[in-house]
């Protein structure tokens, strides 16, 4: 917390910082586990915001080309899927820590090209 104050304070408007926010957790969803609406609380703090389609790459491009140097650090919220385009992994929660086998790997791999 008193990283992203000063921050702020120090008007550091070349700082950028991406928060995956995937709404899953080791244990559980955000909802279940600890939700933190990060957009306000950062605001509050003197951070300016952006809260994006994670996936997107072109929106996180389009945010990065577009911001401002207004003396205030960025924070991207990338809302983002867990496993987005690997049919077996998306939204599945066991992929927080799970590994990939060989056969899982070729699979991922093929479904991504």
């Amino acid at each position: 917390m008193e990283a992203f104050m000063a921050a702020a304070q120090l008007k550091l408007d070349n700082l950028v910082v991406f928060i995956d926010c995937n709404k899953m957790q080791q244990d559980g969803t955000t909802e279940e586990v600890l939700s933190i609406d990060f957009q306000p609380l950062l605001s509050a703090l003197g951070w300016d915001v952006i809260s994006l389609d994670g996936n997107d790459v072109g929106q996180i491009i389009q945010a990065l080309d577009n911001r401002g140097k207004d003396g205030k650090p960025l924070a991207i919220i990338a809302n983002t899927i867990k496993g987005k385009g690997i049919s077996f992994m998306e939204n599945d929660n066991k992929w927080h820590h799970a590994a990939l086998n060989k056969k899982q790997y070729e699979q991922a791999i093929q479904e991504l090209s």
